[in-house]
């Protein structure tokens, strides 16, 4: 929800999207809606990737999504979110967990919970959950948002909430770009200037529509022609 997302996502730094999953389904739900909203999937390094490889068990395929498998343990979430906190290969970090005895919710969470509590990145890096299963997953929900992590019921859901933070992240970064002046524009300053300090010398503390008018012709922006009507009668007559 838009409440979770404000009140607990650290803002991105970029919007390159590591996926951690105990399963291909929801991985594969989650990258589909990632693409459908064109998000970016981060690459990871080699280096991360040997280090992936020599942690977990054999035949886990290092990849982004990076699918730990049904029979993933919680040791197995804990050891991957370890090595991808060393990494800088990506923005944000979601971690998936689907109802699995192998490895329980709650557990998962609170193994999860403490990796980001104790490395040194633990608190910089932005990060999701998406706990799947109605009831199975209360209780890992509640930790995590006791944790100050932001958390999610569905993959969709979870990647929803990740690009509405990237289009902001882009918004801000266009509002903060200085516009760029159309070489064909020409500009007299010194009428601008002129006009403004008869305003001030007025006492004037803000300026009319047909006040502003002048100066933006001395800036070559040409606007609309104003005209002031003392009453209706005289509207009627310039209209």
């Amino acid at each position: 929800s838009a409440v979770e997302t404000l009140s607990h996502m650290r803002p991105l730094r970029g919007e390159k999207l590591m996926i951690v999953s105990n399963g291909a389904a929801p991985a594969a739900l989650a990258l589909d809606e990632l693409w459908l909203r064109n998000g970016k999937l981060a690459v990871l390094s080699e280096e991360t990737r040997d280090a992936l490889r020599q942690a977990l068990p054999v035949g886990v395929e290092i990849a982004n999504p990076l699918d730990l498998r049904d029979d993933a343990s919680s040791e197995h979430y804990q050891q991957a979110v370890n090595i991808l906190l060393n990494s800088q290969d990506y923005d944000a970090l979601l971690v998936i967990h689907s109802p699995s005895a192998a490895a329980p919710g709650t557990e998962s969470a609170l193994a999860l919970i403490d990796a980001l509590k104790h490395h040194p990145r633990g608190k910089y890096v932005t990060v999701l959950t998406n706990w799947c299963g109605e009831f199975s997953s209360q209780e890992a929900r509640r930790l995590f948002s006791d944790a100050g992590l932001p958390t999610y019921r569905t993959p969709e859901g979870t990647i929803t909430a990740f690009m509405h933070m990237v289009e902001y992240r882009r918004n801000q970064k266009q509002l903060r770009e200085t516009p760029v002046l159309p070489d064909s524009l020409t500009a007299n300053t010194s009428e601008a200037h002129a006009l403004l300090q008869q305003a001030i010398d007025d006492g004037a503390t803000t300026l009319d529509t047909h006040e502003v008018s002048p100066v933006l012709r001395a800036y070559g922006i040409h606007t609309l022609p104003t005209w002031i009507a003392a009453d209706s009668a005289e509207a009627v007559h310039i209209a």
